[in-house]
């Protein structure tokens, strides 16, 4: 039932109308996410890349404007040729001016201490160079370039610091004088990034080359020395943060030294436009699916409502009622189709109608023939048996009253008139037997098939008294049909086996079955005088002999009354057999049905 609901024309109908009506709808949705997505995510980029670039220019442009600042104080000062109290002066003014240093050293050519100015007397960062760290820092400066050194955290404050060495070069001729060394504090880069930040939940943070986060817009980053890998490039991936981001980068080259300032933002709030836009398709085709599940319902049902009439009126009809009629209003093709089931209808109630009366005719007619054939039957087992009957008393009280006046060829001929009067009964029986097998009814039981065949040997038995017939008989099994029927199945059988192998000195006769697809089989196998396999469909008509009277007697009749009764029965009868070298009759019985 379930099947016939899923295939059901109705079930068809209303998915091929929700399919016309979501799939183009979900197909533009796909198309406009995927455009949507796109677009977005080159936004995306391309904003990141922007605030990127901005951070990038204004650190490197933090680190210009420090080194400009020192230019600028060795250029205007002219530290080196003025007075130790005078270059102690001009440095100290200089340094209360910039926050963002915290220690001043002035070196002369030699790598001699000229000026050492700190903002903390006591500075106690052992990481800042030493004396020895100091001269080294000479050779390197002979280019006029300005150094910068690694960064590092000031063990007391946690913060990032840069070492800038600023040479001092004299124009005209290029030699180096000397050098001024700033320890710069980067805390105005942290302000940088801080304050730069794609979105409301972005981050920006500046990597070193040893991989660490030297400035982030959340200072404890920095502080737990969180390290990010600066190969890492530009596209949606795992940020800083722990989850999917659009991330991108820029590098900064500052003197020798090469950070890199990563920009990464959530994908949910990157992409939140695509995001908006998915869920949006989402109600808009859940409101159509539902809208056009409404719609398609109300049309298909139009559609449908009248088939299932014509298949409900084809149901009833196929139960047997032929008055039902379908009731269609429509004018299109349905209504022409039920307007042509209705008239099929009707011509088939008639046809029906018709071949009804004509089997009732003919039913009167065969019964008037049935009662003809028992008038007949009456006529025969009465009217011909009484002179039969005459014709033996007399032959019988000739033989007993007249025998010495007869003579011997008198008491020969009363002995052929006595005979053939037998035989006149004999083929009377017979005729009746026939008649009566067809005519009879039947009875549909379980039949124990030993039990039968058990009886009908018993009679067959009678007429071995004194020969040497072997008996070979099988286990039978049950079946279904008329016992008494199938008993004079097996009587005729058996007689016949007997009465054709009374030429034998040793008679052998065989009973048995097989189970085979059509049914069971059954059979009676001799070797008696047998037959030629030539006449095998004469056998089993009625009055058809294929030996003479003197050598077998018989009527013809018991082989057409075997067939009869097993073609009732659903089955069949058939023959082989070979000249002198025996006989085997076999017949088909449906195999029984099982009961459930």
């Amino acid at each position: 039932m379930e099947a016939e609901r899923v295939n059901s024309i109705r079930t068809r109908l209303t998915l091929a109308f929700l399919g016309l009506a979501v799939v183009p709808l979900l197909i533009v949705g796909l198309i406009l996410i995927g455009q949507t997505y796109q677009a977005q995510t080159q936004g995306a980029f391309l904003l990141q890349r922007e605030t990127a670039a901005r951070l990038s220019s204004q650190v490197q442009s933090f680190f210009q404007g420090q080194e400009s600042q020192l230019r600028m104080l060795i250029q205007i000062g002219d530290l080196l040729h003025q007075q130790p109290d005078r270059q102690e002066l001009i440095v100290s003014i200089f340094h209360s001016r910039q926050s963002g240093i915290d220690r001043l050293i002035l070196l002369d050519a030699g790598g001699r201490t000229l000026v050492d100015h700190s903002r903390v007397n006591l500075h106690q960062d052992s990481s800042f160079p030493s004396r020895k760290d100091l001269e080294l820092l000479l050779f390197p400066l002979s280019s006029g370039e300005t150094l910068y050194s690694p960064i590092r955290i000031d063990a007391l404050s946690g913060e990032p610091l840069m070492i800038m060495a600023v040479p001092i070069v004299v124009l005209e001729t290029g030699k180096l004088e000397g050098m001024l060394v700033a320890d710069v504090r980067l805390k105005a880069v942290w302000d940088l990034v801080a304050s730069i930040r794609p979105g409301k939940k972005g981050e920006s943070f500046i990597v070193d080359p040893e991989n660490r986060i030297i400035a982030h817009s959340n200072p404890s980053v920095v502080l737990r020395e969180t390290r990010f890998d600066q190969s890492i490039g530009d596209g949606i991936q795992l940020g800083q943060s722990g989850e999917k981001a659009v991330l991108v980068s820029q590098g900064i080259a500052v003197g020798i030294q090469h950070f890199r300032v990563f920009v990464e933002s959530p994908v949910s709030e990157a992409l939140a436009l695509t995001m908006q836009t998915v869920r949006v398709m989402l109600i808009i085709v859940a409101v159509v699916l539902l809208l056009s599940g409404g719609l398609g319902t109300l049309m298909v049902r139009q559609i449908i409502r009248p088939i299932e009439n014509i298949a409900a009126a084809a149901r009833a009809i196929n139960a047997g009622d032929l008055s039902c009629r379908v009731i269609i209003k429509s004018r299109d093709e349905l209504g022409v189709l039920a307007s042509a089931f209705n008239g099929m209808t009707a011509q088939l109630e008639a046809l029906i109608r018709d071949l009804e009366n004509r089997v009732a005719e003919r039913t009167a007619k065969l019964a008037a023939a049935n009662h003809e054939l028992e008038a007949f039957s009456y006529t025969v087992s009465h009217d011909l048996r009484a002179p039969l009957r005459h014709i033996n008393g007399y032959v019988d009280l000739l033989t007993s009253s007249c025998r010495t006046d007869l003579g011997e060829r008198g008491l020969r001929y009363l002995g052929n008139i006595a005979f053939s009067a037998r035989q006149m009964r004999e083929l009377i029986d017979d005729l009746l037997s026939f008649s009566r097998v067809g005519r009879v009814k039947m009875r549909q039981e379980a039949v124990e098939m030993n039990l039968v065949l058990q009886e009908a040997l018993a009679i067959a038995q009678e007429a071995c008294v004194g020969r040497a017939v072997e008996w070979s008989i099988g286990k039978m099994p049950m079946v279904r049909g008329d016992s008494v029927l199938l008993r004079q199945v097996w009587v005729n059988l058996l007689e016949n086996a007997v009465k054709f192998t009374q030429s034998k000195e040793f008679a052998r006769i065989e009973v048995g079955c097989s189970e085979q697809e059509e049914g069971i089989v059954f059979f009676v196998a001799d070797n008696g005088a047998g037959f030629d396999m030539e006449y095998a469909d004469k056998l089993f008509e009625v009055f058809q002999r294929l030996h003479p009277d003197a050598e077998f007697e018989g009527t013809g009749i018991g082989l057409a009354i075997v067939r009869r009764i097993i073609e009732r029965h659903g089955g069949r009868a058939w023959a082989e057999g070979e000249l002198d070298r025996g006989a085997k009759f076999s017949f088909l019985l449906p195999m029984p049905k099982v009961d459930t």
